[in-house]
């Protein structure tokens, strides 16, 4: 297995900067959001699936058995683009199907 240390960790930073850039930027009327994708089907992800302890994982990290599809990541990006979202600030939205890799 790969370690996840670091990657956590750069998850965090950017979850991290999302949340101080907002607050330093809202007297501006600027809204500073992040989204947080899990395992997307990309060219770099398909064998993900295909590797032996591929249940085993799915076990250890739980959720949903599949890794996402990019066009299940539009709705969050929609919604932080929308005037729905224009008090909306300083929020990860994590994309993830509940991995706990995120």
């Amino acid at each position: 297995r790969v370690p996840s240390a670091p990657y956590g960790a750069s998850k965090a930073g950017v979850r991290n900067m999302t949340h101080t850039l907002a607050m330093e930027w809202a007297q501006h009327n600027i809204r500073v959001n992040s989204v947080s994708p899990g395992l997307v089907n990309t060219a770099m992800t398909y064998w993900v699936p295909q590797q032996p302890d591929w249940e085993q994982q799915l076990k250890y990290y739980g959720g949903m058995p599949r890794l996402a599809e990019v066009e299940e990541l539009g709705g969050a990006y929609v919604y932080l683009l929308s005037d729905a979202a224009s008090y909306t600030t300083s929020i990860d939205i994590p994309v993830n199907g509940v991995i706990g890799i995120c």
